[in-house]
């Protein structure tokens, strides 16, 4: 059975904090009002990611945007068992490949199946994840790590734009920069900087591994001007009875919940394909 495919926005106010249209978010603090732990990708203090557990709403904001740097799950999956022993709800949002890894490892760790009914994933709709190196040698050439107090993909600022990143510096400088000045924006959109591992990728493709798929819907103002508003719009996938269980208690929430047809994402993010740039080993 393919899943459901919807359009979905989130109140204005979510979306300000969200690189897409909110959905995570929402999700998020669902699970925490009902003393649940929701685990996703964080930055480090040396602008490395890893995935992080949290348990009250005043940390959403750790987990919140895109982060185009390959996330180090560290010792989540053994927290995430840990947790599901002790009867509470969890959610995990990961790339799918990560989902796939938390799967397989509470089908071999955890003896009782039933403890995996508190458990729900949100797989992202992957491109690719480049190199964690070469993002941290990016900074260390161009700003100076240490001089970086936060750094935003997908900033919002100027209304939604796949390219426009914000640099803020401890001194209080704040830098723009796109895919028509920034040389990682340059050579992350072709593919340049692609794990080689994603060229063929398992799990891109259905089904998916997750009970929800969360992503941006790439090219929704083609198919519907009027469920595009610049502020960000999510693709979201219902892929199983929990998953749809969760999404419809938020589902109030939202300013828009459409049906789209699954079509749209087939040539694209669900295609399992994603070609790596031809001159990326020289």
């Amino acid at each position: 059975t393919e899943p459901e495919s919807l359009a979905c926005m989130a109140d204005d106010k979510t979306r300000e904090k969200s690189s897409s249209g909110g959905i995570f978010s929402l999700m998020a603090e669902k699970i925490l009002t009902e003393n649940g732990i929701v685990f996703g990708a964080a930055w480090g203090k040396d602008f490395s990611v890893h995935h992080v557990g949290i348990n009250n709403t005043n940390d959403l904001y750790l987990l919140q945007k895109s982060k185009y740097s390959q996330s180090n799950t560290e010792k989540t999956y053994s927290e995430v068992k840990s947790y599901l022993e002790d009867n509470k709800k969890v959610l995990y949002s990961g790339t799918p490949c990560q989902i796939a890894g938390l799967n397989a490892f509470l089908d071999l760790e955890l003896s009782n199946k039933i403890s995996q009914d508190k458990l729900i994933t949100v797989d992202l709709l992957c491109s690719h994840v480049p190199s964690p190196k070469v993002f941290k040698q990016y900074l260390n050439e161009n700003y100076d790590i240490s001089k970086i107090k936060s750094f935003t993909f997908r900033d919002k600022q100027y209304g939604w734009n796949p390219s426009v990143m914000k640099i803020e510096f401890t001194d209080g400088k704040i830098e723009y920069k796109d895919w028509n000045n920034d040389y990682l924006q340059k050579a992350f959109h072709p593919c340049l900087l692609m794990n080689k591992t994603c060229e063929h990728c398992f799990w891109s493709k259905l089904p998916r591994t997750g009970d929800i798929t969360n992503g941006h819907f790439w090219g929704i103002e083609s198919y519907n001007p009027l469920f595009s508003d610049k502020k960000g719009t999510s693709a979201v996938l219902i892929n199983t009875e929990k998953g749809k269980d969760l999404f419809s208690k938020i589902s109030n929430k939202l300013i828009i919940s459409e049906a789209v047809p699954l079509e749209l994402h087939k040539q694209g993010q669900l295609c399992g394909y994603r070609k790596r740039h031809p001159l990326q080993d020289m």
